[in-house]
């Protein structure tokens, strides 16, 4: 994920513009960046992991006490559904340029800055046991590491 960021904001910087990158809570950081801005309206992706869908449910209640309209969008489109808008032939015209924002940014951080912030690194555990745990704790809204048996014994055959 850490090179699609880093390779996002070439493309940004190629077209004359920047991708915002902040570290902390996003219900202070999106209401802060909206509000320097002065944007009128936040939309996003949604998401549909459990801690994404608490994540947006805090933006939303951080961003209507700031009086800023906002929205999240399906990821994918439903077949069959054609967008209203137009495809963008020149997606230059749509980016401010960089200095026309006041707007602290950080580099994409290496994953052994993220090791501090609680975000694991360690390999995941592979094997059909290992994976039918995760995707039992994705169903019960854990997350995997939770569950990660790395004891040694998961490679064992069901009976």
């Amino acid at each position: 994920m850490l090179s699609s960021l880093r390779a996002l904001r070439d493309w940004y910087q190629d077209h004359g513009s920047n991708l915002v990158i902040q570290h902390g809570d996003p219900t202070d950081i999106v209401g802060r960046v909206a509000e320097s801005i002065g944007a009128e309206q936040v939309v996003w992706n949604s998401d549909h992991s459990r801690l994404a869908r608490e994540r947006d449910r805090a933006v939303r209640r951080a961003l209507t006490h700031s009086d800023i309209a906002h929205t999240s969008v399906p990821s994918k489109q439903a077949a069959g559904m054609r967008s209203a808008t137009p495809p963008v032939s020149e997606p230059a015209a749509y980016l401010a340029p960089p200095d026309a924002l006041d707007i602290e940014t950080r580099s994409v951080p290496q994953l052994s800055e993220l090791a501090d912030t609680g975000y694991d690194t360690t390999p995941l555990t592979a094997g059909t046991e290992a994976a039918r745990k995760r995707l039992q704790a994705l169903s019960n809204g854990t997350t995997y590491r939770r569950c990660d048996d790395n004891s040694g014994f998961g490679s064992y055959r069901r009976q």
